[in-house]
């Protein structure tokens, strides 16, 4: 059975998603972050026979996560995520979205390792035109993200950019080059605990000088500072070694849909 979650099922759902903290990043950053209640953000539980939580699922504007450890309703998530029809992307642990996907209607899916960092164990060089990028930059972050074939741009970009700037909830680092965003790395979902590096990219003009590397390891570095874990998502295999090196380590599948 599904049902929309509340402040007063908090304590509930804590406990149901610390079984795998990493694999339920997005929705434990978010809800910690913004709650219940906010216009942007839903979060639904799945019950089995007993009451008993088997599966939680969040929108976050128009991107969907699911949780869940073992079997659960996936033919209701589906449902539910399918009654906004402008959904851009399903994602979550592998074992999970794999049961989604025979009831979405359409959207691709991809299968990528999952990795955490629990200490840097290789400095990238770091140079000065590697910085923390701010609100004048994020058109500058878009392009370059527009120039990367694998990654989809949701319809909302800027506006969820914008939105996780003002609260805090991730960072951009930013390699600039003449006044260009020609690299990046982000977190996002950044928690009491930890926080999900995304969207590691270089200008294909400007590749093979270390720039996303460097992103990479300054996010470490200052995640690392102040006692928060990092998490990250692949299927490069030469990205993964890079990854590896810096000192993030598979611990598992992570899959997402996106139309």
């Amino acid at each position: 059975m599904l049902e929309q979650l509340h402040q007063i099922h908090a304590g509930e759902v804590e406990t149901f998603l610390a079984q795998a903290p990493g694999f339920a990043l997005f929705i434990i950053g978010d809800i910690e972050n913004f709650g219940y209640d906010s216009s942007f953000q839903t979060i639904w539980g799945d019950r089995d026979d007993h009451g008993a939580l088997r599966g939680v699922l969040l929108r976050y504007y128009t991107n969907y996560v699911i949780y869940a450890p073992d079997t659960f309703d996936a033919a209701a998530m589906a449902a539910k995520i399918q009654e906004n029809s402008n959904w851009t992307n399903i994602n979550g642990w592998a074992e999970a979205i794999r049961q989604v996907i025979p009831y979405v209607e359409e959207g691709d899916s991809k299968e990528m390792y999952f990795a955490e960092c629990k200490e840097l164990e290789t400095e990238y060089p770091i140079p000065d035109s590697v910085v923390e990028a701010d609100f004048d930059d994020i058109d500058g972050i878009l392009s370059l993200r527009s120039t990367i074939e694998e990654f989809s741009q949701p319809k909302d970009g800027e506006k969820m950019i914008r939105h996780k700037m003002e609260t805090k909830t991730g960072r951009d680092v930013i390699c600039k080059i003449d006044g260009k965003v020609v690299a990046g790395a982000a977190t996002t979902a950044e928690n009491s605990q930890s926080a999900m590096v995304v969207a590691v990219c270089t200008d294909p003009k400007h590749r093979q000088h270390g720039y996303a590397s460097a992103c990479v390891t300054k996010l470490v570095k200052e995640y690392g500072e102040i006692g928060k874990q990092l998490y990250l998502f692949y299927d490069n295999p030469k990205a993964g070694r890079i990854y590896n090196r810096i000192g993030f380590h598979e611990i598992g599948k992570y899959m997402m849909i996106q139309r």
